[in-house]
Formats: C-alpha cells, sequence, structure tokens
C-alpha cells in the first residue's frame, strides 16, 4: 500500500511479523517507536505505535495507534492498556490516537480518553452512521479517532467499504 500511494509507512508488530500497528502518512515520518501492552499472557499480544509526523514549518504531529483487546467482555484489561497509551502521551499537543479500541463510547475504557481531555472526532455522529463493525452488518461502533483540544476536525465520517471487517473512520485533522 505504501508503495502504490507513494507514502512513507511505519508498523509496530505485535503478533508475528505481520500483526500489529501501521501509521502511512504522506507527510515524512521523523520518529517512531513500537510499544507492548498489557497483560503479557493474552492469545494476541497487544501494542501500540507512536509517530512523529512532519507537517512542516518546524511542526511536528505526534499519531498513536493501537489495536486494543478484543474480547466484548474484558473491559478491565482495555482499561489496563489505555493508561499505558496515555502515559506514554503524556499531554503532549498536536496528537491523534487511533486505533480499533473494541469498546463502545459508553464504556469505562472510553471515558479514560475524554477525561485525559481528547476530543472523539466522531461524538457527534450518532448510529448507526457512526457505526464501524461489522462492515457486512454494521452493528456497533468501535473505531476511533481521537485529538488533543489544539487541533480541529472537520468531515469526519465512517467510509463505506469491503475491505476489512470494520469500516474505516476518516477525517480531516488542522491546527
Amino acid at each position: 500500500l505504501s508503495r502504490r500511494l507513494d507514502m512513507p509507512y511505519v508498523s509496530g508488530p505485535t503478533e508475528g511479523k505481520l500483526w500489529g500497528n501501521a501509521v502511512l502518512s504522506r507527510f515524512p515520518v521523523v520518529e517512531s517507536s513500537s510499544y507492548e501492552l498489557p497483560p503479557r499472557g493474552l492469545f494476541i499480544r497487544r501494542g501500540y505505535l507512536v509517530t512523529k509526523i512532519d507537517i512542516g514549518d518546524g511542526e511536528n504531529l505526534t499519531v498513536i495507534a493501537t489495536h486494543l483487546h478484543h474480547i466484548t467482555g474484558d473491559s478491565e484489561i482495555r482499561q489496563q492498556q489505555v493508561p499505558v497509551i496515555l502515559e506514554t502521551w503524556g499531554n503532549a499537543e498536536m496528537t491523534v490516537i487511533t486505533g480499533d479500541m473494541n469498546a463502545e463510547p459508553d464504556s469505562p475504557e472510553i471515558r479514560m480518553f475524554r477525561d485525559a481531555g481528547f476530543i472523539d472526532v466522531m461524538s457527534g455522529i450518532i448510529p448507526p452512521e457512526g457505526y464501524t463493525y461489522h462492515s457486512a452488518d454494521l452493528y456497533q461502533r468501535i473505531d476511533y479517532i481521537w485529538i488533543t483540544p489544539d487541533l480541529k476536525a472537520k468531515n469526519a465520517g465512517v467510509f463505506q467499504s469491503t475491505a476489512s471487517d470494520h469500516l474505516p473512520v476518516i477525517v480531516e485533522i488542522d491546527k
């Protein structure tokens, strides 16, 4: 995909070489680090990728991509994972956190992002327009893009596609 779009990318494998997180950017990637998420004994290990992207004028945008634990009833595991991501973030401005959070908007783990000050770019879009899963028969919203308050979001929405079992969330972000 990177070659086809002529865009740089970074990836952070979590379970084998082909499972993990990735960021594709039309801007130069300045720095990238991949981290594990707790707990260690999960059937599918989880992690997150922190990427700094040069957006010009001497400014960098931090993009954090993740895929939280997937078992519906395991909210307590995701509640262990979110604080680890937020600690790495460290209240930095100009930050986007994105990914498959495997949790609906009213869950405790999602409230953690809100309580940290992040803005959910899809918060004004009500179901079913905001549903992202399952693409063949939509019934829930578990995919998110979060931005820090110093960023502005416009034209947020869900894009119809059959490329995955999730629909992609899209948004234009500006300073």
